[in-house]
């Protein structure tokens, strides 16, 4: 036996047991461990947008709103509820909103680069010298600056050569450094719908994170299948294969 294919064996024998609790759970009850959601249906994207607009606009308006309640009550001198209304003011602002518009998600499976563009050219060597940046000690905030450039080159040039690249390192980014491994996983596959020759290991790496990380043995199985089917490296479309009949004999 080759080294490379013992290699791969092993490799997917220890993916298989770092996902086993909900394997065994499987086991134990007789039915899957549940999936917890997948990604969003195409067709819902625009009553989604309608919604997060709407949320948006809200709290626009909430936050409005309050200013000018805590102006009133300073201009008219009334301490009990000023004090009311600035906790509920300065509790607002420390509140975290979650932001729901994922550029990703919003321009569909369906792009191709197309056209070389020298403006996403320049946006993309940019991103690229930030995301390999010498200095140890800003990797950090270069990453997330080079992640913006990576989503306004794919937001503002969607026919560029460079989206499914951007879409790729944007992937990683969210990875290995934000730990949002929903955001992972949504431009680790935009990476090979939008170029289905890549040589990045998108769907490998998004089936991994499914599988290890967010417990989705459902979409794991998908996105193996896919890297079985479509993965243009050799040792991603057996460890696809491998992993994906694992799954599917555990019921996935």
């Amino acid at each position: 036996m080759k080294a490379s294919t013992l290699l791969i064996m092993l490799l997917v024998a220890f993916l298989f047991l770092c996902g086993l609790s909900p394997l065994i759970l499987k086991a134990q009850t007789g039915r899957p461990a549940p999936d917890k959601g997948a990604l969003p249906d195409p067709k819902l994207a625009a009553e989604e947008m309608a919604i997060i607009e709407s949320v948006v606009s809200a709290r626009g308006l909430y936050l409005k709103n309050m200013e000018k309640l805590v102006a009133f009550y300073t201009r008219n001198q009334n301490p009990i509820k000023l004090r009311m209304a600035a906790e509920e003011l300065d509790s607002l602002k420390k509140t975290t909103q979650q932001d729901y518009l994922i550029i990703g998600e919003t321009l569909g499976p369906n792009l191709r680069p197309q056209k070389s563009i020298p403006d996403a050219e320049k946006l993309y060597q940019q991103a690229r010298l930030l995301d390999d940046g010498p200095d140890p000690g800003k990797a950090d905030e270069n990453k997330r600056k080079a992640l913006d450039l990576y989503l306004d080159l794919m937001r503002r040039f969607p026919e560029s050569t460079r989206i499914a690249d951007s879409a790729y390192y944007s992937a990683v980014i969210y990875e290995n450094t934000l730990k949002d491994y929903y955001r992972a996983v949504i431009y680790y596959q935009r990476t090979y719908e939008w170029d289905p020759l890549t040589s990045h290991s998108a769907q490998i790496l998004a089936a991994r994170i499914c599988h290890l990380k967010l417990n989705e043995n459902g979409m794991a199985r998908r996105f193996y299948e896919a890297a079985r089917d479509g993965a243009t490296s050799p040792a991603d479309r057996v460890e696809g294969k491998g992993m994906a009949e694992l799954l599917k004999a555990w019921g996935f």
